[in-house]
Parts: structure tokens; sequence; C-alpha cells
């Protein structure tokens, strides 16, 4: 995001985000579960989106779990990028 272009584009992803698809997204899947393994990477310094909304949602998926991280915010890949990699490496080479 340190790139101007970049910023301004990811700004309006998430606006367009924010404004049109998630006001749908508990109507347009309620009741579908994930059959995809799914890991969830948190950081419980998020001032965007809190905890809490992840209470319960291992049971929207066969194989759903999530991790908290206290300290880090939103942008958990930029804020700890050895974090997601160690996590991303073992998601991804168990059996």
């Amino acid at each position: 995001l340190r790139e101007p272009a970049r910023a301004r584009a990811s700004a309006q992803y998430y606006r367009t985000f924010q404004l049109r698809e998630l006001p749908r997204l508990p109507y347009r899947y309620r009741g579908a579960r994930l059959r995809t393994p799914t890991r969830i990477l948190f950081g419980t310094g998020d001032r965007v989106q809190q905890a809490g909304l992840l209470e319960g949602i291992e049971r929207r998926g066969e194989d759903l779990a999530y991790e908290l991280f206290p300290g880090v915010g939103h942008f958990i890949a930029d804020e700890r990028p050895d974090l997601v990699l160690d996590r991303a490496l073992s998601f991804f080479s168990a059996p």
C-alpha cells in the first residue's frame, strides 16, 4: 500500500465491498458450509473488525478454524508476514 496507485485501488476495492457486497453476504450464504479446509488468522488489534465476529464460525465449515493474534491489526500479512508464512507452510504441508 506504499505505492499511491495500489493504495487508491485498495481503498476503492474495500469501499465497493463495504457498500455493495457486505450487506448481501448474510442472505447470499445463509445455511452454506465451506467444504474446503480453511484457516483464518485474525489480529485482535484490528480496528475495523472485532474478533467476536468469529465466535461459532467453526460450525460454518467442515474443516474451519481460526487463530487470534494479540497486537496485530487488520493487515496481518503486512504486519506479521513471518507469522502468515509459518501458518501457511504448516497448513499447506499437512496431509
